[in-house]
């Protein structure tokens, strides 16, 4: 016993000899990354010589710095400190964990930024970007060039105030993205036009801004204007090179090769898909298998999530989550078109002789929408709740529509039970033909762009009106439909109203389920009618459409060339919430930081090993502190 003590206290001067090279490599990165003094970083935590809490320090500021400032950091760390319920230790592992979780949780939640369209971003900082996207279409979308604005932007590379993220772009390299992603998502239609023009002589060869125009997907641009920021990097493919990827596997390795946290972005719109490919499958559930094997030393995530993709594939997940908080609004909130789900039985808009809406399910998007008279036998065939259901996209197993985590006490849980292979059908009340539809975009959980169309889904062929949407014009004079004209302070106060009416339901869809409706967060794109075009007209949402497969219709808000108003906000927004820099080293840090990092983990190695080879009865109580307060301190933290 008494030849022990020495020999025990021999080692543990060895160890802390060896835990101090590494507690001075973390805290040299820490100072790095917040562009601080060691000796400022390490007073700040009162010289802690616990090399646990500085690793986990230097993971929390890694992962959370500079998308969390440094004071937000401060405030979680010691948030996490206060629910301790006791421990010797002014600063322990534990503080440093659970406010990473803090923060980390907070990064889906809405982001509080300024007011105004575009998200401004914190000081810019140097550095390369912390984060990469790999963005893919899931299908093969029709080709843009005869597009009319509903979806893409107008490039031209020759205009000399096209903006910051088209400058970045030169010429050959649109023609590259279009390799890269197909025609459906960017369209070099200006050439592609000339070089037809010179096969064939009838056809007017493009002079001008059209000899060089560009169409390119405005998510694909919101995509663009986020690797600006540099808090992003940035790489497209089209649904062929996913596709292999998935079939080989080749995907896990393609990402963990990446070295950083990597998200995979799925643009999914089969209604847009070319029509020759409408019968091809583009299985997913791969894809997000793959991303969860390729997940390790980095994080990996796909966006949107494959709950979210399985409600919005859906439908009826959408329609359920609108009606149930139609019941708790208020009286001028509440209106709803009458709907049934397609379940077999009763018909729930049994009598009903109006124009109807079926929505068709799919596995890679938001599926059809078809609309006719409510006795059409066609539409009547596709539904489960009519006795010749001709139902054939119902699947042996079926895949279960995400539950919403906050559902309404009003909303049985039986009634959630659904399948993304069934129609459902509802109401097409007559205003959406003869007054139109509102599309209302919404970013960072604020209205920014309304929208108003009229024959956009109307039964004849007729060109659709749109235009940016002014309450005066819009509701002001009601003479057409049999009512009064009103003043313009009433007619404003209408526009003022359509604006609540689009946050109330925003705010209702988050609480309803924030999981499934992460995306809105971000943006979105609700579709809002009226019930009747009156003065007294109640407005209702007829859909939703997630920012990263909606149509923006960003040429038309009545905004100037290059009309990338709203990408623009979203790709910043999403740089923002996504994305940071990883600061450069400074001067003569680097090369010695990186040498300690890279024999951290066979140190901690060894040290582990002579520690269980050691058999020693007597410990030194001061010896022994450090180690319990960093095995035991998951007990010393009470629940939220």
């Amino acid at each position: 016993m008494s030849t022990s003590r020495p020999q025990r206290s021999s080692s543990n001067s060895a160890r802390g000899g060896q835990r101090q090279p590494r507690i001075d490599s973390h805290q040299t990165n820490i100072a790095r990354q917040l562009r601080r003094s060691v000796a400022d970083v390490a007073a700040m935590f009162n010289h802690s010589d616990s090399q646990k809490f500085w690793e986990e320090l230097w993971s929390l500021v890694k992962t959370c710095h500079p998308r969390h400032s440094w004071e937000d950091i401060l405030a979680a760390l010691n948030r996490s400190r206060e629910k301790r319920r006791s421990g010797k230790k002014v600063w322990q592992p534990m503080d440093a964990k659970l406010a990473k979780e803090e923060l980390q949780g907070l990064g889906t939640t809405i982001i509080n930024s300024p007011p105004g369209l575009e998200a401004d971003l914190e000081e810019e900082l140097e550095g390369e970007p912390g984060v990469h996207v790999i963005f893919c279409s899931i299908g093969t979308p029709e080709d843009l060039s005869d597009e009319q604005g509903a979806r893409s932007n107008l490039v031209v590379p020759t205009d000399p105030h096209k903006g910051e993220m088209m400058t970045s772009m030169a010429s050959e390299d649109w023609e590259k993205l279009e390799e890269d992603v197909g025609p459906g998502m960017c369209s070099n239609a200006g050439k592609k036009r000339t070089e037809e023009a010179k096969d064939n002589p009838l056809l007017e060869t493009p002079t001008g801004p059209d000899a060089v125009s560009v169409w390119v997907h405005t998510v694909l641009v919101a995509l663009l204007w986020a690797r600006t920021t540099g808090r992003i990097s940035l790489e497209c493919h089209d649904w062929g090179w996913l596709a292999t990827k998935l079939q080989d596997g080749s995907l896990v390795s393609h990402i963990q090769l990446l070295d950083k946290p990597v998200v995979v972005f799925t643009h999914m719109r089969r209604p847009h898909w070319r029509a020759e490919n409408w019968k091809e499958e583009c299985n997913t559930d791969r894809l997000y298998a793959l991303v969860k094997r390729a997940s390790g030393k980095h994080k990996v995530r796909c966006y949107p999530a494959q709950d979210e993709v399985i409600a919005d594939c859906g439908r009826e997940f959408d329609v359920r989550a609108l009606d149930a908080i139609a019941k708790e609004a208020p009286a001028n909130f509440s209106w709803r078109p009458r709907v049934c789900y397609g379940e077999p039985g009763p018909c729930k808009m049994a009598g009903y002789r109006g124009d109807m809406f079926v929505l068709a399910p799919s596995d890679t998007g938001p599926g059809q929408t078809y609309h006719g008279p409510a006795d059409s036998p066609e539409l009547l065939r596709l539904l489960g709740c009519q006795p010749q259901s001709n139902d054939m996209t119902i699947r042996p197993s079926p895949r279960s529509i995400p539950r919403g985590k906050n559902r309404q006490s009003t909303f049985a849980a039986a009634n959630r039970v659904a399948t993304v292979g069934k129609h459902i059908h509802l109401e097409k009340p007559a205003s959406l033909e003869s007054f139109g539809e509102i599309y209302v975009i919404m970013i960072d959980g604020k209205v920014t762009h309304k929208i108003i169309t009229v024959n956009e889904g109307c039964k004849e062929p007729k060109d659709p009106y749109r235009s940016g949407l002014d309450p005066v014009r819009t509701f002001k004079d009601w003479t057409s439909y049999g009512h009064d004209e009103v003043t313009d302070d009433q007619a404003k106060a209408k526009g003022a109203e359509l604006d609540e009416f689009c946050t109330y339901m925003y705010n209702g869809l988050i609480r309803y389920d924030p999981v499934n409706f992460e995306t809105l967060k971000h943006g979105l794109k609700m579709d809002v009618g009226m019930s009747e075009p009156s003065p007294d007209g109640k407005f209702f949402v007829l859909g939703l459409g997630r920012w990263p497969g909606a149509d923006l219709y960003a040429p038309y808000p009545g905004t100037t060339a290059p009309y990338d108003e709203i990408p623009r906000a979203l790709g910043k927004l999403f740089a923002r919430k996504f994305g940071f820099k990883i600061p450069p080293p400074r001067e003569g840090e680097g090369e010695e930081s990186d040498e300690s990092d890279d024999s951290e983990d066979s140190e901690a190695e060894e040290e582990e090993e002579e520690d269980q080879v050691e058999e020693v009865e007597e410990v030194d109580d001061g010896d022994e502190e450090d180690e319990e307060d960093e095995e035991e301190e998951v007990e010393l933290y009470r629940a939220d």
